[in-house]
């Protein structure tokens, strides 16, 4: 094994915002890191919400021979999280990461009212598994509401109207404050976010921060 990390993409923008973003980050000691696309692997949990087996397999016929090649991945797709979690199971030594994991006990640690916004369904019961999963290790009960903000996300990067835009946050500010907070597990759709001038009433955590701070402190990665 060598210390290179890969990035799993299932999105080229996702690869491309992530490799500009984690480009500014030191990472010690030095570590290179490869981006891949595989837009099969979120095709894959669409078609087979109900045949985890069948999605396991294709899963793990991906994974094995960049685990071989690279020795660590981070998987940038939350809607993959699912897996990750049954591979690490399957495969305990294996250094499989998930962006999302360190946001989501980031969120449980502070909240128990959290809202999850999405724009893909696949998202959703990975996500949440996720943060009910470090709430039940902390000992906490919380609650986690899905927040489907597809259509307001689009008109945000469609319009062209700055006063339009600030009407389409203060309407999202409005939904976000119902909440203790509020957390991006998509990374496309925490770069909308992040992209945007706005103060929002109640925190928003976004999964690429957190998850690739902890990545870059970590000192498992083989030498």
């Amino acid at each position: 094994m060598t210390g290179k990390i890969t990035f799993l993409h299932t999105v080229p923008s996702v690869r491309d915002f992530l490799k500009e973003y984690a480009s500014k980050l030191f990472f010690e000691p030095p570590r290179e890191i490869i981006h891949i696309v595989q837009p099969g692997l979120l095709e894959i949990v669409g078609d087979n919400l109900h045949k985890e087996s069948s999605s396991f397999g294709e899963f793990s016929d991906v994974i094995h021979p960049l685990l071989q090649e690279n020795g660590a991945i981070l998987v940038t797709c939350s809607s993959l999280g699912d897996l990750v979690v049954q591979f690490r199971k399957a495969f305990p030594d294996a250094l499989l990461f998930r962006i999302d994991e360190p946001m989501a006990y980031e969120a449980v640690s502070k909240a128990t009212n959290i809202g999850l916004v999405v724009t893909n369904q696949t998202t959703i019961a990975p996500s949440s598994h996720l943060m009910q999963c470090a709430a039940q290790k902390m000992g906490k009960h919380i609650s986690v509401s899905c927040l489907n903000c597809k259509d307001d996300l689009n008109s945000l990067v469609e319009s062209p109207n700055n006063e339009e835009r600030r009407a389409i946050l203060a309407k999202l500010n409005e939904t976000f404050s119902n909440f203790d907070l509020v957390v991006l597990a998509q990374v496309s759709v925490a770069k909308i976010i992040s992209e945007q001038e706005f103060n929002f009433s109640v925190p928003v955590l976004k999964s690429y921060v957190t998850g690739l701070e902890q990545l870059r402190m970590c000192q498992c990665f083989p030498r």
